[in-house]
């Protein structure tokens, strides 16, 4: 990594810890975990139509309505299924872990650089999970889906007296990946099964996991 650079930002899901399939996973759960059946081909499409920051679980779960032609209090609702979301995702998580090298890398990092966090999760859920994890501490911000991921870029750079190449963005999503090439910050990607990125063969710098970062 180049000697300009002076701040690191990260994604939460799927780059500090593996729970993008957990949150794929939450969508079929809200209906079946309540003897439901899940709408399957509804559930794709409203998590296509929002992903990649597109929206957050209650722009989802009101997609999938839509699409389902549900009669009733609509509004409501989404609080209820969306309430459930965020449980469901909220107990997953808590029974993941950081791993150590991630850990590691993040402690390593917060001694050189300001890191923050750039999520679309909400704020008072993300600043809980990263409480739960024990990594708060080690982050000077965390910017959630109050603002889109090119607006909190811009902000912590504004924070932060710099400009964008001065910013490392790490993510694991083409929104992610979009938000920097917008901000004009450099960009890693972090491999996933859910995204299919192959280290060499994408136009980014690609890593498995966060021990792979070489950022001193």
């Amino acid at each position: 990594m180049n000697d300009s650079v002076k701040t690191i930002v990260f994604d939460f899901d799927g780059v500090i810890i593996p729970s993008e399939e957990l949150k794929v996973e939450a969508y079929t759960r809200i209906f079946t975990d309540f003897g439901e059946e899940a709408p399957e081909e509804a559930i794709r499409e409203a998590r296509q139509e929002f992903a990649d920051a597109r929206g957050n679980r209650f722009d989802a779960v009101r997609g999938i309505f839509r699409r389902t032609g549900r009669a009733g209090d609509i509004e409501k609702a989404v609080q209820t299924y969306g309430g459930r979301y965020g449980d469901i995702v909220r107990k997953g998580i808590t029974e993941l872990r950081v791993d150590d090298a991630t850990r590691k890398t993040l402690e390593r990092l917060s001694k050189i650089y300001p890191l923050y966090i750039n999520s679309n999760n909400p704020d008072e859920f993300l600043r809980e999970m990263l409480r739960m994890l024990g990594i708060e501490p080690l982050f000077k911000g965390i910017y959630s889906s109050l603002h889109t991921k090119v607006e909190n870029l811009r902000d912590i750079a504004k924070t932060e007296h710099l400009e964008p190449n001065a910013v490392v963005f790490i993510g694991d999503g083409e929104g992610d990946r979009k938000a920097a090439d917008d901000f004009g910050c450099t960009f890693i990607g972090v491999a996933t099964k859910l995204n299919g990125w192959q280290k060499g063969k994408e136009s980014f710098h690609v890593v498995s996991s966060l021990g792979e970062l070489d950022i001193t």
